[in-house]
């Protein structure tokens, strides 16, 4: 026989909730009878019996203490007293959502707690079914129409982040960097470099950068940013600001309460995530969707990956190593193959924002680590886009002769 496993709420939630059904400010169906006290699920009874009789909100608290007398004979002292604890707890709509938002996140714990028990008696460990225990929490708040949140007007396209040291580039996925992209490539093709001369750009465009490094090292990285600004200690550290370093991918959540949005995160590289060996594809996807989230908070997120053995030096949808979820989860799908000693040909494999596909350019490194274009690639001429770039820093322009660099 299976057991019950609602479990009851503390007595302020419980009067905060109750409060928030009297007063309209919560729906009825957020709470379950099960996990309320007796008088608690009483009240809750009578408020929906109310409500189904054509009552509207705020209800009579004189006719639900009628209600706990007369239909569940409670001791009227007691549900008196029941009552007034609940109208002391009116909530706000803020604090009404509040509550629910607690409520909320009990339901999940018990939910992640109970799959995770399920798992642990069958010896089987899976986990896009614990992330669905997660996600499968809608909003608490009531649907509304489309028209309401357009009523003052349609917004402005989505941000990109253009880059200006690769401006041919920038502008052939588009105008810049948006939403979530994966810029995937064999070993040793230059894709951690890539991304972090795209970290360092877009940082002295004005805009934050918080960079999960899980294969480089710092010694690596600072070596390549001696590199790409020819030594200068100025400009190094005109370019790192608000540029921030991670070498491990745990602190991802608190990082972003201290740095709100716009922001770039870069994940390299994607098989360095945190997952169990044994189910290492379905950690690698539920990673795809975490980072898919905070494409939703209005962040933007590029993550590196390798490629599968058999795209060496091809390129194609299959090619993302480790996670199926990759072409459908990303905005933006690129790939590095190898051209020549010192150069990679960069392919759109997927672009959500854009009808662009295909090889679109050739980097070359020269003698040194910083990327620079040196073909047209098979694309021709690239058509105006329309950039929403942030306001820049206030700082000293600067030009390093035989970068190409203007900051």
């Amino acid at each position: 026989m299976r057991r019950d496993r609602t479990q009851k709420i503390s007595p302020e939630l419980e009067k905060a909730l109750l409060a928030g059904v009297i007063w309209g400010a919560v729906p009825t169906e957020s709470l379950d009878a099960r996990e309320l006290s007796v008088p608690g699920s009483h009240v809750l009874n009578i408020v929906r019996d109310m409500l189904g009789t054509g009552s509207a909100p705020p209800l009579n608290l004189q006719a639900i203490l009628l209600g706990l007398t007369e239909t569940y004979g409670m001791n009227r002292a007691s549900a008196q007293a029941l009552l007034e604890g609940v109208q002391a707890s009116l909530p706000s709509s803020e604090g009404a959502e509040s509550a629910v938002r607690r409520l909320r996140e009990k339901h999940i714990l018990l939910s992640v707690a109970n799959t995770a028990m399920e798992q642990l008696k069958k010896g089987v460990f899976n986990v896009e079914e614990l992330s669905g225990a997660v996600t499968g929490f809608g909003t608490t708040k009531p649907p509304t129409p489309l028209c309401d949140a357009i009523r003052g007007g349609l917004p402005d396209p989505p941000l990109r982040l253009p880059m200006r040291m690769l401006r041919t580039f920038s502008e052939r996925i588009g105008g810049g960097l948006i939403g979530l992209t994966v810029l995937a490539g064999e070993p040793a093709v230059g894709k951690s470099r890539l991304a972090w001369q795209i970290a360092l750009d877009i940082n002295s465009g004005g805009t934050p950068v918080v960079y999960y490094d899980l294969d480089n090292g710092l010694s690596t990285l600072l070596g390549r940013t001696r590199v790409i600004f020819d030594d200068d200690h100025a400009a190094i550290m005109d370019a790192t600001q608000r540029l921030y370093l991670r070498d491990s991918i745990n602190t991802i959540d608190p990082d972003m309460v201290y740095i709100p949005p716009p922001c770039l995160i870069v994940v390299d590289i994607l098989q360095a995530l945190p997952v169990s060996q044994e189910f290492e594809r379905q950690g690698l996807a539920g990673w795809m969707h975490r980072l898919a989230g905070f494409r939703r908070r209005g962040y933007h997120v590029l993550v590196v990956s390798e490629v599968g053995r058999s795209f060496y030096g091809s390129t194609g949808l299959g090619a993302f190593k480790g996670s199926g979820e990759i072409e459908y989860v990303a905005d933006l799908g690129l790939q590095m193959v190898p051209a020549g000693q010192r150069g990679a040909t960069i392919s759109i494999l997927k672009n959500r924002h854009s009808e662009a596909k295909g090889e679109i350019i050739t980097l070359s490194t020269g003698k040194g680590t910083l990327w620079t274009e040196s073909s047209e690639a098979m694309w021709g001429p690239s058509e105006p886009v329309q950039v929403h770039e942030p306001d820049p820093p206030q700082a000293e322009e600067r030009h390093y002769a035989g970068r190409g660099l203007n900051f």
